[in-house]
This record gives structure tokens, sequence and C-alpha cells, in this order.
């Protein structure tokens, strides 16, 4: 297929313009509407999966396990629902 070339910067900046962005979990509750201990669980999962190497609850591909545990984090909507997100863009 011969499409445009993929711009991983225009990617990132949409992303960025389109979130919001947190510096810790508790703000991320916040924006989100949800209480704090259980946004922890839920990264507290995500990373041992991550950790482990295998995504059993949503078999997730092991190229796309990247930890979820250093700020800052980025909570947009998508699809009618919540999503956290963190930038692993250097």
């Amino acid at each position: 297929m011969g499409g445009a070339p993929f711009d991983l910067q225009v990617v990132i900046d949409k992303f960025v313009d389109n979130s919001v962005k947190c510096s810790t979990v508790k703000e991320v509750a916040d924006v989100i509407g949800c209480d704090e201990a259980t946004i922890q669980a839920s990264l507290d999962e995500w990373n041992a999966a991550c950790d482990a190497g295998v995504d059993e609850q949503y078999q997730t591909a092991p190229t796309f396990l990247l930890k979820i545990d250093t700020p800052p984090y980025y909570v947009m909507e998508e699809s009618g629902r919540s999503s956290l997100r963190q930038a692993v863009f250097a």
C-alpha cells in the first residue's frame, strides 16, 4: 500500500493535545471520578503483567506491555470511556 508516511510526532502531539495531564495517581482519580485506591490497584495489576511479560486479562501483545509507573500520566476520553495512558516517548 502506498499511503503517506507515518509521522509519529503528529500522533504524539494530537494525543497530548486531547488529554488531561496528571502528575499523580490522585489527580488521575479526580479527573475520571474514581477513588485513588481503585486506580492504583489497576496500575499495579497492569505493571505486574508487564513485568511477567504476559497479559492474561486482555491478551495484550508483549510488544505493547509497557509499564505505567512514572508521571506524567495522560487521561483522555476514548469511545465514551476514560482511558489512562502514559507517554512513553523520548
